[in-house]
């Protein structure tokens, strides 16, 4: 009969899973797996940190970043759509790049906040946004705080329309831009 040493097995795997978990050779095989899978620019967020956006759009750009948004072009190489156009109607390929600036809507709802006294940084490409944010973040980001909000509100109607629900006008969308930032304490004003 084997004596029990009065740990209950509970602690005992709590305590096996620490010490795997802090190797003292670095890092574990879980986490070599893991960074071999992704490389660290693909998972670096560093930058979405900076831009202290509200959860839902933080969770859209983290997406965006992974290019696993579901655009037109996105559901057509998986073959679960043959659209590949814009939905709102306009003869352009939606993809990631799209979403950034050339979407006819974004640029719409640039032109009203750039009468406002609001330059939006748009961006024709993934890399020329990731570029002109680092430049950027070591200054004001302010009009990048827009932007990310302006595509993220432009997105969210869009998917609106798609699905057939109500979905908010670019005066709705400007308005939301602005009123992102000045209700809440927590985020830049």
């Amino acid at each position: 009969m084997v004596k029990s040493s009065g740990a209950s097995p509970r602690c005992f795997s709590l305590s096996t899973k620490v010490q795997s978990l802090s190797s003292p050779f670095g890092k574990t095989i879980c986490n070599l797996a893991f960074s071999t899978q992704f490389s660290s620019s693909s998972t670096d967020f560093g930058w979405l940190q900076k831009l202290k956006l509200r959860p839902r759009e933080k969770f859209f750009w983290r997406r965006l970043a992974l290019d696993a948004i579901p655009t037109c072009s996105w559901l057509a190489r998986r073959g679960l759509s043959a659209e590949r156009d814009c939905p709102w109607g306009f003869r352009e390929v939606e993809s990631r790049n799209h979403l950034l600036g050339d979407c006819a809507t974004l640029q719409v709802v640039a032109r009203t906040v750039l009468r406002w006294g609001l330059r939006l940084p748009l961006a024709y490409s993934w890399d020329e946004f990731i570029a002109r944010l680092s430049r950027a973040s070591k200054g004001d980001i302010g009009p990048f705080q827009f932007l990310s909000c302006a595509v993220y509100q432009c997105w969210r109607a869009c998917n609106a329309r798609v699905h057939g629900q109500e979905h908010a006008t670019t005066t709705v969308m400007e308005t939301h831009i602005l009123t992102s930032f000045s209700t809440s304490p927590a985020y830049p004003s």
